[in-house]
């Protein structure tokens, strides 16, 4: 069995779905849309309330004025750890690079490291020095009194994005080995869980700085946010001892030229944020386990992917409205995933490629839908090349000039055109369709009536030859003359019948009269009067003393009303009344034939007026005939532009025939 071949539908949509993958690799991979991740992330930042047990030591501007220039001696900073460990300090991390002696009071140091000493435990920053041109990484410590003095020893570098914010850093950095902490990670107890995004990097050769465990800072809120007090404040002991004690106290600069400040999501360019408050930043989120680390590549391709095939998916199968809508939650459902993600797991999956690609995705199959539709209808208007010639004022498009509407324009009006000429064939069509039915409906009534209605008294006829020629059953030749007079007859009413409705079927309306329509009253009358006599019926006729003018055939009129008053005279009782009513309405006359019949059931209503269909009364016996009368009256009716009903009365039927007068100038 032969393989299934794609359809061209099939390999754009494959096709597209291939480069878009491309795309969202190479995006993910160099990071093509980076503003509109740090744009994103920024925003998902939740803020939190800042610990209570963290306070920063600000070397402020009020510090600066009232203690003097920037730097300080160290015997001042060793007076602040004494004054930290009488208020009950946990622990203090001194924020301050001291990776020198002090060049004009060497004895500072000495007195800084015994303060430091003395049974509060302090942490202190490193410094790497990073050649502009040539030489090499400098990883400098401490001076040797204040390291060997010092509880723990951390960096405090930060990565600085393109855009110059600080979003994360490494957790673990070093030379050859990043074996130094970040300064934060030394004032938790315990291990920390650290994982390392580049194991290779352990065995890096000597004199390389290697940096591991990279982290986004969950930063809790803008600049300001954890509790301060000022450095003077606490030498002069203006700061109570609760304000301090079992806290973990931060000391760094937050004047403005003295210390390192940053730029950070929360703060923004309007006020950047000092060191020490980004090591409070990632201190809480360390002890609260609220780190948020990046997605790898890999897995960030894949999730990239992810909505770009489901939307994929459903451009193919889904019409274009549901599928912008399914495009449209995709979006914000990726857009909210990312979000999520953040708050609620501390990863970030980096959206942008995904949610760009989405984008532009819809328009791009879109677009090729489009080109195919028109080319479809290209191909067609080429097949339909008479269509602008072959146009009627009546579909004209609206525009007077068509050349100068737009492609996109032309062709919809073109397909109007087209679509009306249709509908208009179509309407042509299912008139000469009707038009075959009512021929073939005629067809059939004749072959009905000449194999069945006039067979039937043939029929007779030959039977009645066939008795007469055997002597024994022969009739007597009064009977055999009533006989052939009665199959005469049928067969003559018959004809007569048929005949009667096809010329009422062909008259032409527009070779109409004007008459009186009670001089057709009156032919009726007087042809159906002997029959009425014969059978001691009275007919009673109502008119109006004023003419009645009417336009139509007086003899197809005359001829109507014969065949209702001959009804009405066939199925009322011996010895009764007839009753035929002339009554001129404001836009019609209406003749109202009423018998005293047993009326007619409800059922056989619908069916009187049709050919072929005899109405037999209510307990009445079936008076013969071949059912043309009635279904002459109809068309009579039509070609007048009138109508004919019948109704149940008390002691009877009505046959109702109404015809419109004439519209008189005066009207008009």
């Amino acid at each position: 069995m032969p393989a299934r071949r794609r359809s061209p539908w099939t390999r754009q949509w494959l096709g597209l779905l291939a480069v878009m993958s491309v795309v969202v690799v190479l995006a993910c991979t160099y990071r093509w849309f980076w503003r509109l991740d740090f744009a994103l992330y920024d925003a998902s930042l939740p803020t939190r309330a800042a610990p209570a047990d963290v306070v920063i030591v600000a070397i402020d501007d009020a510090s600066i004025e009232s203690i003097g220039r920037w730097p300080w001696r160290r015997v001042i900073h060793a007076t602040l750890l004494e004054r930290l460990r009488a208020m009950g300090a946990r622990i203090v991390a001194l924020d301050i690079l001291m990776t020198e002696p002090d060049p004009t009071s060497p004895g500072d140091d000495a007195l800084l490291a015994s303060a430091m000493s003395q049974g509060l435990p302090v942490v202190l920053p490193l410094m790497v020095r990073f050649p502009r041109q040539g030489g090499f990484i400098r990883e400098e410590l401490p001076i040797r009194p204040l390291a060997q003095a010092a509880a723990a020893i951390g960096h405090v570098n930060v990565e600085v994005d393109p855009d110059g914010m600080v979003r994360s850093l490494f957790l673990k950095e070093g030379l050859g080995n990043p074996q130094r902490p970040y300064l934060s990670t030394t004032l938790i107890s315990g291990k920390q869980k650290c994982e390392a995004n580049h194991p290779d990097l352990e065995h890096a050769p000597q004199g390389v700085w290697v940096r591991d465990c990279q982290i986004l800072i969950p930063y809790l809120g803008p600049p300001g946010h954890f509790a301060q007090v000022s450095y003077a404040d606490v030498l002069a002991g203006r700061v109570s001892d609760s304000a301090i004690r079992g806290k973990i106290v931060l000391v760094g600069a937050t004047a403005q030229g003295v210390g390192d400040a940053w730029a950070t999501p929360l703060s923004g360019g309007a006020q950047a944020m000092p060191g020490v408050e980004i090591l409070a930043n990632v201190l809480q989120a360390q002890r609260t386990g609220t780190l948020i680390r990046k997605v790898p590549l890999l897995p960030t391709i894949l999730l990239s992917l992810l909505p770009i095939y489901l939307l994929g998916l459903a451009l193919r199968v889904m019409t274009p409205r549901w599928s912008m809508m399914w495009g449209m939650t995709i979006w914000l459902t990726t857009i909210a995933g990312a979000v999520l993600a953040l708050q609620l797991m501390h990863w970030w999956w980096a959206p942008s490629a995904a949610l760009l690609s989405i984008l532009a995705l819809y328009p791009l199959w879109s677009w090729r839908r489009l080109v195919a539709a028109q080319a479809f209808m290209d191909e067609e208007f080429a097949r339909l090349a008479g269509v602008e010639q072959s146009l009627t004022p009546s579909v004209a498009p609206p525009s007077s000039d068509r050349r100068a509407l737009d492609p996109v324009d032309r062709r919809i009006d073109l397909l109007r055109t087209a679509t009306q000429l249709l509908i208009d064939a179509r309407q042509r069509l299912l008139t000469d369709i009707s038009e075959m039915r009512k021929a073939q409906r005629e067809r059939d009534d004749v072959i009905r009536f000449l194999s069945h209605d006039m067979k039937s008294p043939a029929s007779s006829l030959m039977g009645l030859a066939q008795l007469q020629r055997d002597p024994q059953r022969a009739l007597p030749p009064e009977e055999l003359s009533e006989r052939l007079d009665v199959l005469a007859q049928r067969t003559l009413a018959l004809v007569d019948g048929f005949v009667a409705l096809a010329r009422a079927e062909s008259v032409d309306r527009s070779k109409f009269d004007e008459f009186d329509v009670r001089d057709a009253i009156q032919d009726a009358y007087d042809e159906v009067w002997g029959a009425a006599q014969a059978r001691n019926i009275s007919i009673s006729c109502t008119a109006p003393a004023d003419l009645l003018h009417i336009e139509g055939d007086r003899q197809l009129l005359a001829r109507a009303i014969v065949n209702l008053l001959n009804n009405a005279v066939k199925f009322s009782p011996d010895g009764t009344a007839v009753a035929l009513e002339c009554l001129a309405q404001p836009a019609t006359v209406l003749i109202r034939i009423t018998d005293s019949g047993p009326g007619i059931a409800p059922e056989q209503q619908a069916l009187l007026f049709q050919r072929f269909t005899r109405g037999v009364h209510r307990g009445a016996r079936d008076p013969g005939g071949a059912g043309l009368g009635l279904a002459f009256v109809r068309v009579a009716a039509e070609k007048h532009g009138g109508r004919v009903w019948a109704e149940n009365t008390t002691g009877g039927a009505v046959f109702c025939l109404s015809v419109p007068l004439p519209i008189t100038r005066d009207e008009v």
